[in-house]
């Protein structure tokens, strides 16, 4: 029919006609299914080898054959393009990401200077957004904004546990942006689990930091508690001198024991509990 309809067309707008409905026909046929169908067409048409062959790289090359057809195959984006679709199937992650990088030097797929699909994919999901909904470009302006804040974030609170807990043997390994750094860097850096483990020990840390703060008010009466009237009487009967009142022994033993209030031991022993319950919270989620 398109030889009929396209009989007063030059030879090569036929060609390029044919060559098209060929290429669609076989695009929806597995590997299998094409060799036996191009195999059928040659045999009905063996002197037209130029339409038959542009379509079916697959199964010249199944073949070992060379000829001026399969060279117009590699020239075929759509058939490259399947066959990159079919390969890809037994990629790793690291040839991924190269053939991903040499189809953005050319404009056909997000390159280093973009969000890859699957990054925008994991961040969709993580926003709860179809992907084809994530602007790529507002996205990195997002991830720039939310990494500076884990930055900052991490510096504080590592330098606050350093106050806290002096003698603790919970450390920071890396700073989290420096981590960031090697993991988005072209050269090779930090693996995708070394930036997990950094973002997961800031989390730990900071999530078991907030949660102390639910302690400060059981540890302020613990501190305080020796100075409530009743214990302070309950001491003072015990040491109570011969002929000493029980208000001039009472205050005795006030005085006695607010020189533990002391602003630095107060902090000491505040931070004590707080990092302590801190720390126990982190033990508990590493286990």
């Amino acid at each position: 029919m398109i030889q009929t309809d396209l009989a007063d067309q030059a030879e090569e707008v036929r060609e390029a006609h044919l060559r098209d409905e060929i290429g669609h026909a076989i695009a929806k046929m597995v590997p299998e299914e094409r060799r036996v169908f191009l195999a059928a067409l040659q045999e009905r048409f063996p002197a037209w080898e130029s339409a038959a062959s542009s379509a079916a790289a697959a199964h010249a090359e199944a073949e070992g054959v060379t000829s001026a057809s399969d060279r117009r195959e590699l020239r075929d984006p759509i058939f490259l393009a399947e066959r990159l679709a079919e390969a890809s199937k037994g990629m790793s992650e690291r040839e991924r990401e190269t053939v991903l990088a040499v189809l953005g030097r050319a404009g056909l797929a997000p390159s280093g200077d973009g969000p890859g699909a699957a990054s925008c994919g994991a961040l969709a999901e993580a926003v709860g957004l179809e992907a084809e909904r994530v602007d790529a470009g507002r996205a990195m302006a997002a991830a720039a904004e939310l990494l500076q804040v884990v930055d900052r974030l991490d510096q504080l609170a590592w330098s606050t546990w350093k106050q806290m807990a002096p003698k603790s043997t919970l450390r920071r390994r890396e700073a989290v942006g420096k981590t960031l750094a090697r993991f988005v860097s072209t050269e090779e850096g930090a693996s995708k689990a070394q930036l997990g483990e950094d973002l997961e020990r800031f989390r730990q840390l900071t999530a078991a930091m907030l949660s102390s703060f639910s302690r400060v008010g059981p540890l302020a009466h613990q501190i305080v508690a020796p100075f409530a009237p009743e214990e302070i009487s309950r001491f003072a009967r015990q040491e109570k001198k011969m002929l000493e009142s029980m208000e001039v022994a009472c205050w005795r033993k006030y005085q006695e024991l607010a020189g533990s209030l002391e602003r630095g031991t107060v902090e000491a022993e505040m931070f004590k509990g707080l990092s302590g319950y801190a720390e126990s919270l982190i033990s508990g989620a590493g286990r």
